[in-house]
């Protein structure tokens, strides 16, 4: 990758000095994370992805980023801004997280406001049909504008396959599908893991002078990350709150407590246990998991946003306490 675009981070292996009397690290809260594309990543499939991204970074061609949840496609879209000779602040809204009747308006909306700027629409495959062919048009007619808003979407479905079952419209497919980026799972690039650890260390930690032991290196890189991103940045934050000097240790980390890969999770129900005592724990185990966040939380499970909120209402009608969403937000 070239240096005037990536610059280099500090080394996962850099050895640094830990008093056992040092004080708790202090975490910050509200870290404004560094687009990625900033982060040199030895994976050979994102140095193509940040070259492709650097190519067209100032073309007004429309990207269609795809990959799991928690993968940092919000990222990348703003870091395609970030490489753009826009100006303005990009613009980031939600369709999951949109009522279905006010789709449309709110994208219009959304796109008249960033006017010359970058619109980061995420989960584009959330739009009713409906919203789909209206949607098209303002596109359409945004080719003719002088300097039209930039679209940057994304999506965690196969849109190909959308179009196949007839639940997506091809013809906004087509002008969506300009640059496409497939965004790789962190379990398919072993490489990645270490370095975006300290990464997320050093930005939670505000920079303090801070490692892992080689153990909790092991712990980091065994684990399966199927929440990707997202999961690597909360569990290390977690790890952060729970440390009590700059030096993280595997037992900071609590990697795999639940939600793990092979779901071992099962193993240790109680026996006798009720369905809806299984469902329950684990709906409340994978919102804590989340951080409280409702639509990653949903996406998890496999149910839609309004049935997850439904069954909170359940919950807190029982007594049961539900986590509330965090202000600092984790990677999309």
């Amino acid at each position: 990758m070239s240096k005037d675009v990536l610059s280099q981070m500090p080394s996962h292996s850099t050895p640094t000095t830990a008093a056992n009397n040092a004080p708790k690290l202090n975490v910050c809260a509200h870290a404004v994370a560094m687009p990625l594309g900033l982060v040199a990543l030895p994976d050979a499939n994102m140095q193509k992805i940040y070259q492709v991204i650097k190519k067209v970074a100032t073309t007004n061609a429309c990207i269609l980023i795809v990959g799991e949840v928690g993968t940092g496609k919000k990222t990348l879209g703003q870091l395609v801004h970030h490489l753009s000779n826009r100006a303005a602040e990009a613009t980031v809204v939600n369709i999951s997280e949109m009522e279905r009747d006010s789709q449309v308006g709110q994208l219009l909306d959304a796109i008249n406001d960033a006017a010359g700027s970058t619109v980061i629409i995420e989960n584009i495959d959330k739009l009713t049909e409906t919203a789909q062919i209206q949607f098209n048009a303002i596109l359409k007619n945004q080719i003719t504008l002088p300097k039209p808003t930039r679209i940057v979407v994304t999506t965690e479905a196969d849109l190909a396959q959308a179009i196949r079952s007839g639940s997506f419209f091809k013809e906004l497919y087509y002008r969506l599908n300009v640059i496409r980026l497939e965004v790789p799972a962190l379990r398919q690039r072993k490489s990645d893991i270490l370095p975006l650890a300290q990464h997320f260390l050093t930005q939670l930690t505000n920079n303090q002078a801070c490692r892992f032991t080689m153990m909790a290196e092991q712990a980091i890189l065994k684990h399966g990350w199927s929440g990707n991103l997202q999961e690597l940045r909360n569990i290390i934050k977690r790890a952060c709150l729970l440390a009590s000097g700059p030096e993280i240790s595997h037992e900071n980390l609590e990697i795999g407590t639940i939600l793990t890969e092979d779901n071992h999770w099962v193993d240790h129900l109680p026996v006798g246990s009720t369905l809806k005592e299984v469902e329950t724990k684990f709906i409340l185990k994978t919102i804590s998991h989340h951080n409280g966040n409702r639509t990653h939380s949903a996406k998890t499970l496999g149910i839609s946003l309004r049935t997850l909120r439904n069954k909170i209402n359940e919950f807190q009608i029982e007594g049961l306490d539900v986590a509330e969403p965090t202000k600092g937000r984790a990677l999309a």
